[in-house]
């Protein structure tokens, strides 16, 4: 074990130990020896609240531990497969006659506008992918429409819908989704979108991200706000190989 002696004390066993002259976990691009290794407990926690700094690693899901039961993990798991939610509804209706009426006015709608008003209107859940489904055929009048309403809507279905829309864009609205992520007036808006962001944006929305999740978290401590820019931090992180898949 010769040059693991000093390794953190305090890791989840999932973290790889630290030898003294591995490259340090804060992303420094020193030695762990010339760097964290004879800080605090707080000083090494530090690292990862500075908001000009995105550090993505193991590390900072030990300190900002990912919520297993939460709405933010719904949503994660609907983006990572919308397939189920479709799996779900199909099977509903293979034994249930409910949202038929609905179904067949969303089928026959060819107004995209109309659709859209669809979206928020607390449609059976069965319905909402045949809904997204007609909404992405007119992308082009859809999108920018949506963007809109996601400037000053209140509704949290419009919302969530809509990031399940935004997420199976043939043409992503990156521009916009990252104006939306850091002006919306409502918080829910910013911390969705960051999640979506860490599925769909490059690698120069980490930024955005990050400063999302540290200005949620320290304005909103006792609201969940934190924890869709979190779940969006992890996805970017597997992504661009900063995290282990």
């Amino acid at each position: 074990m010769k040059g693991k002696e000093n390794m953190l004390n305090v890791k989840p066993k999932s973290l790889h130990v630290i030898g003294r002259n591995d490259s340090c976990f804060c992303g420094s691009g020193l030695k762990y020896k010339k760097c964290c290794m004879n800080k605090s407990e707080n000083e090494r926690r530090h690292i990862f609240e500075d908001i000009n700094n995105p550090v993505v690693n193991e590390w900072l899901f030990y300190y900002y531990p990912i919520s297993q039961f939460s709405a933010a993990m719904l949503m994660h798991a609907r983006l990572v497969t919308p397939e189920l939610t479709q799996i779900a509804s199909n099977l509903t209706r293979s034994i249930t006659s409910r949202g038929e009426e609905e179904a067949k006015q969303i089928r026959m709608e060819q107004n995209p506008i109309q659709l859209l008003q669809m979206l928020g209107r607390g449609l059976d859940n069965i319905n909402y992918d045949l809904l997204i489904s007609r909404l992405s055929e007119y992308e082009a009048q859809v999108t920018p429409a949506l963007i809109e309403k996601l400037w000053n809507t209140e509704d949290d279905v419009l919302i969530e819908q809509g990031i399940q829309y935004l997420h199976q864009c043939s043409e992503f609205p990156l521009h916009e989704i990252e104006k939306l992520a850091t002006e919306a007036p409502n918080p829910y808006i910013r911390s969705v979108l960051c999640l979506l962001l860490g599925f769909k944006g490059p690698e120069t929305v980490l930024p955005i991200i990050w400063r999302q999740f540290h200005s949620l978290r320290s304005h909103y401590p006792l609201e969940n706000y934190k924890e869709w820019p979190l779940y969006g931090l992890d996805e970017y992180g597997r992504r661009f190989g900063l995290l282990k898949s």
